[in-house]
């Protein structure tokens, strides 16, 4: 006699510890739940899905508004047309995710990793894109970002997310005598138009070679032919 699977219920938690939505099946998981869940238009605001995997998910249209998705493996989900306004991602990992069109207007974005993603269109206002780096990814016609290039000698181009100022002060008070000079020559910001930005990794350095044209190697600007090797 073939034994059944018991039902599992599965409940999606806010961060403050009230039911947002429940869902029960056999071989249940967090996963199956949240999707069913934004199949069924639940309101997902301030859920708590730290470090859950959603690998490939289809989350389109969902609010995640204040969420908790720190360090949640979402490679490959859609997210088109979400609102993850001030939604907590820091550390998640969102290479080659659809991101287009999604609000994260306020979100914290910290150490997330958007290689390959796609960021057309979203809105980007306020988030916290600390050491975060854009330029393999698409970002035309994304809303709120202060683009440079070189802001740090290894990444070719950031947002800024500091007053201009007071990165040209720090780098003049705690950088190396030798390296302040290329540093502020190259420190530039981004001049194409957001609707115009590059689609990929050749776009960004077809841009880069029109706008800055410095020798930059892949890795950092400090080259023989930039007047400074380290």
């Amino acid at each position: 006699m073939k034994r059944e699977n018991p039902k599992l219920k599965i409940q999606i938690k806010s961060i403050w510890g009230d039911v947002l939505f429940e869902y029960e099946k056999e071989n249940n998981t967090l996963k199956d739940t949240l999707i069913e869940a934004v199949k069924n238009k639940a309101n997902l605001r301030g859920a708590n899905l730290k470090e859950t995997n959603l690998r490939g998910a289809y989350l389109g249209e969902a609010n995640f508004k204040g969420a908790n998705l720190r360090g949640a493996n979402l490679r490959g989900a859609d997210l088109k047309e979400a609102d993850f306004r001030e939604a907590d991602l820091r550390g998640a990992y969102l290479r080659g995710v659809d991101l287009g069109g999604v609000d994260l207007k306020g979100a914290n974005l910290l150490g997330a990793n958007f290689k390959g993603a796609n960021l057309r269109g979203a809105n980007l206002r306020g988030a916290d894109l600390w050491e975060a780096d854009l330029w393999e990814e698409n970002l035309r016609g994304v809303k709120g970002l202060k683009l440079y290039w070189h802001i740090h000698h290894d990444v070719l181009v950031e947002n800024l997310t500091e007053p201009l100022k007071n990165r040209i002060k720090y780098i003049k008070e705690e950088k190396p005598k030798d390296e302040i000079k290329l540093r502020l020559k190259l420190l530039k910001k981004v001049k194409c138009k957001p609707k115009d930005y590059p689609t990929d990794e050749n776009g960004w350095k077809e841009l880069h070679e029109k706008e800055c044209g410095c020798d930059w190697n892949g890795k950092t600007i400090f080259t023989t032919k930039n007047g400074l090797k380290k």
